[in-house]
């Protein structure tokens, strides 16, 4: 599980690098459009929208990726707890029970 978590948490931190230099490129693109007086008014709005959606994509992988981690942690506990009940001393087992 921790191979697949890294390997999904390398995909949203490439696109959040990705949307970065996107919203780099917008910042560039105004400028041009407002220093030439050119008619490329859409190249600032294209590109400010691309880095909106990379950084939604970016979320929703970043949310399936906690999805998986807890799942881990979950039964990574179950786990634990499964040999603290087969391997736990009468003496610790009797002191719970009584708490």
């Amino acid at each position: 599980m921790a191979t697949l978590r890294a390997r999904i948490l390398q995909r949203p931190i490439v696109i959040f690098y990705s949307a970065l230099g996107i919203f780099v490129a917008t910042s560039i693109a105004i400028a041009f459009v407002v220093v030439s007086g050119s008619t490329y008014v859409f190249l600032p709005i294209i590109t400010g929208i691309s880095g909106a959606c990379l950084l939604f994509y970016a979320g929703i992988t970043l949310i399936y990726e906690a999805r998986i981690s807890l799942q881990t942690v979950n039964g990574e506990m179950n786990f634990i707890w499964h040999l603290a009940e087969l391997h736990a001393p009468n003496e610790l087992e009797e002191h719970t029970a009584n708490q």
